[in-house]
């Protein structure tokens, strides 16, 4: 059993990540319709489920895990900038593009539907690709 499982410094900020991070993306797919109101856009179909799963585990335990090598290794520079970027794309590809209202307003609807609609896909894989990237740099090596 890997030495993080049994540290409280990697499973606190896992829970808190899992949870802040699992209540915000569930309420951006449409989760919580009947007790909040949420943004506007179609129904989630199982790949965004899958997609939103994923992003929650990742998230959350390369939180746990920087926290852990901050406090009994070393953190490896830039993977929590890696991560936040990724977390960001994450929730910018689960908002449709019609929610996307600032930039909308700025450059208007049809160039904002036609620039970004393609490239959501893509955005959706370059998040996941730097989440497991940061999770590789964080596992702790095995001596």
């Amino acid at each position: 059993m890997p030495r993080f499982l049994r540290s409280s410094a990697f499973w606190i900020p896992f829970c808190i990540s899992l949870i802040v991070t699992g209540i915000f993306f569930l309420w951006e797919i449409g989760t919580f319709n009947q007790l909040l109101p949420s943004l506007p856009r179609p129904s989630a179909n199982p790949f965004d489920v899958a997609f939103t799963g994923s992003l929650i585990i990742l998230l959350s335990v390369n939180a746990g895990l920087a926290v852990w090598q901050s406090r009994f290794g070393h953190c490896p520079r830039g993977i929590k900038r890696a991560s936040g970027i990724a977390g960001l794309l994450g929730a910018f590809t689960l908002i449709c593009p019609v929610c996307i209202l600032l930039p909308a307003s700025l450059i208007g609807f049809g160039f904002l539907f036609t620039v970004l609609a393609p490239f959501l896909p893509l955005l959706r894989i370059i998040s996941v690709i730097l989440l497991v990237s940061a999770l590789h740099m964080l596992w702790p090596r095995t001596k």
